[in-house]
């Protein structure tokens, strides 16, 4: 028996030296793969610390941009104000003339910050096609 488990020893020394062979070489390419994963997830941090810098820049601009429009709203609301104003004292026969030479659109919102009655007296001096399409467009507005 002691015969066998020598000639088992002398065999071994062989497949240990290649299995511990192999299992070096596996240690090093997961090495390299985890030295390889490590520069992937170190690029994307980067990539991600980019990103969230442009959010930021971007959410920076879209807040301005949103104050910048509601101030034009502003203005848009003060100015069609004042020209409904305009048109209230201006005398309807008149009023009427002027807002046919307005875009549509324009005479809608102009009217629709008019006091009804005042309006309703100036629409009746518009052509009724042109009294059509901006009653088209205040409904469109509401």
């Amino acid at each position: 028996p002691f015969i066998a488990i020598a000639q088992e020893d002398t065999s071994n020394p062989p497949m240990q030296t290649a299995f511990i062979d192999l299992l070096k070489k596996k240690e090093k390419q997961l090495k390299e793969k985890e030295a390889v994963l490590k520069k992937k997830e170190e690029e994307l941090c980067s990539i991600k610390a980019e990103i969230l810098d442009q959010i930021k820049k971007l959410t920076a601009i879209k807040k301005a941009l949103e104050s910048y429009f509601a101030r034009l709203q502003t203005l848009e609301n003060k100015r069609l104000d004042q020209l409904a104003k305009v048109y209230e004292s201006t005398p309807p026969q008149q009023a009427g003339k002027m807002l046919e030479k307005l875009d549509p659109k324009l005479a809608a919102k102009i009217i629709m910050r008019m006091n009804k009655a005042k309006a309703g007296v100036i629409l009746g001096y518009l052509s009724p096609q042109i009294a059509c399409k901006i009653t088209e467009e205040i409904t469109k507005l509401r």
